[in-house]
């Protein structure tokens, strides 16, 4: 089993497990784009990157970010789409 120190190196998992540039995955809660940022520049698959990326009035979490900090992590992401 191929180990990790954190997220940020799940490609590794994903190239031991033999899933190759046309294989597809998903992130659930993407919020800085820092995984999906590492796991596309190592892999050359597709992969769908799942945060509702907007300020949701009703949910009071620390999370909950204002559009204008969610638009940073698509400058992050936009090299690979």
């Amino acid at each position: 089993m191929t180990e990790i120190d954190s997220r940020t190196e799940l490609w590794k998992i994903i190239n031991a497990l033999g899933i190759d540039n046309e294989g597809q995955g998903a992130e659930i809660g993407t919020w800085t784009g820092d995984t999906a940022y590492s796991i596309l520049d190592k892999w050359g698959g597709t992969l769908y990157m799942i945060d509702p990326y907007r300020h949701l009035s009703d949910w009071n979490m620390p999370f909950n970010k204002e559009p204008s900090e969610m638009e940073n992590i698509c400058i992050i992401i936009y090299p690979f789409l």
